[in-house]
């Protein structure tokens, strides 16, 4: 196996990492930078091993390690934040997130449009439809770091047997969307009044 494309494809696909410190423990960043350090987010002082490499900088011909002023905590936080501002921050990370899920994992359906064309179909749902969820008419959320919300809005396929692709994509609550699973529209009608006709009777 070369050390190319090809072996960062397999590493994707294996969960493995080309990083020495998958972990982000390189004692490196304690010998250049002391144990402890000061996040200028939270204005604690953490172990040095809390705190992510930035991109080394240049300088003369020689090159500078350097440690972001935020902790990884923060950091997550900070991503967490800016996500969950808005649906359409959420969605685009959303869509970023399927895309590399989908070129990642075997078997997965291939996302077939463009990221633009993507988020434009988000945007013609929202123009019409606002927050309010096709399947169950529940409001749907954009709340990211808070665990699995079931009323976050979640991309599912129409149809489940298709990939990602124009007129086969809808944005749905993660409820309706973990009901739905890999059936269609039908089976979820069909099946959802089986349990409440069977709940309501032995209630």
């Amino acid at each position: 196996m070369t050390w190319g494309k090809g072996l960062y494809y397999h590493l994707n696909r294996t969960g493995k990492s080309l990083r020495k410190y998958p972990d982000g423990e390189d004692p490196l960043k304690q010998e250049l930078f002391g144990k402890t350090r000061l996040c200028t987010r939270c204005n604690k002082r953490k172990s040095t091993l809390k705190f992510h490499w930035k991109t080394d900088y240049t300088n003369s011909n020689k090159v500078i390690k350097r440690l972001q002023r935020f902790c990884g905590v923060c950091r997550v936080k900070q991503d967490n934040d800016k996500y969950s501002a808005s649906p359409d921050a959420y969605i685009r990370r959303r869509i970023q997130m399927l895309r590399q899920d989908c070129h990642r994992h075997r078997g997965r359906k291939k996302v077939q449009l463009s990221y633009d064309k993507f988020f434009k179909i988000w945007k013609t749902q929202f123009a019409k439809t606002g927050l309010t969820c096709p399947l169950s008419g529940e409001t749907m959320t954009h709340q990211r770091g808070k665990g699995e919300v079931l009323t976050n809005i979640s991309v599912d396929r129409i149809d489940s047997d298709k990939e990602y692709e124009r007129g086969n994509i809808q944005f749905v609550c993660l409820m309706a969307n973990l009901m739905k699973h890999k059936y269609n529209n039908k089976n979820l009608l069909s099946w959802s009044k089986k349990i409440v006709n069977n709940l309501e009777k032995n209630a």
